[in-house]
């Protein structure tokens, strides 16, 4: 009489393992196409452009070309003390914006866009960051600042080769952050 009960207890465990591998299999590769593969925006003109932090020389280059190129009248930095001297603003010849979002992750920065977009009444932004970043990037700025701004992805064309060892890092990285944006900290920081 006890071997019954062993089986249906192996039989369930091995459909909990199934189960379990189908969706993370699922989940991996629904973050693979969102990493690998981001979709970008055709930036007309938008209020201002926001460029994600750390910011680097490829990003500010690619932040100026645009407001140059008239696609926005504002740039706005997102900078963190511990990888620039406080004279760093002050340093950029454009005038643009640096702000300091608390937390610094992507919800403090988009936490500060609502802000901002709220006070200056912006009513589009396009947003400048690493290709892996760009579509978990774009979720958390559209649940933050909602449908009253609309949201534009630039493509990274400015973006220096990662090289493989970087790449697969990032991929990682950022398979972890979607799981944490989708269920630990959903929304607006």
């Amino acid at each position: 009489m006890t071997k019954p009960p062993r089986r249906r207890a192996l039989r369930i465990a091995i459909a909990a393992l199934v189960a379990v591998v189908l969706v993370a299999g699922i989940g991996l590769g629904v973050a693979a196409k969102e990493i690998l593969f981001p979709r970008y925006d055709r930036v007309q003109h938008v209020d201002a452009i926001i460029v994600l932090g750390p910011v680097s020389d490829w990003r500010m280059e690619q932040a100026e070309d645009l407001l140059d190129a008239g696609v926005a009248d504002e740039i706005a930095y997102s900078i963190v003390d511990s990888y620039h001297p406080p004279s760093y603003c002050a340093d950029i010849h454009v005038d643009a914006m640096c702000f300091h979002p608390e937390p610094f992750t992507t919800q403090g920065e988009a936490t500060w866009a609502r802000d901002e977009a709220e006070e200056r009444g912006w009513d589009s932004i396009a947003v400048v960051t690493l290709d892996q970043h760009s579509e978990r990037a774009r979720h958390i700025f559209e649940g933050c600042l909602g449908d009253g701004v609309d949201i534009e992805m630039v493509d990274p064309t400015e973006q220096p080769p990662l090289g493989f060892a970087r790449a697969w890092d990032g991929f990682w990285y950022q398979v972890g952050a979607w799981g944490k944006a989708l269920f630990v900290t959903p929304g607006c920081a």
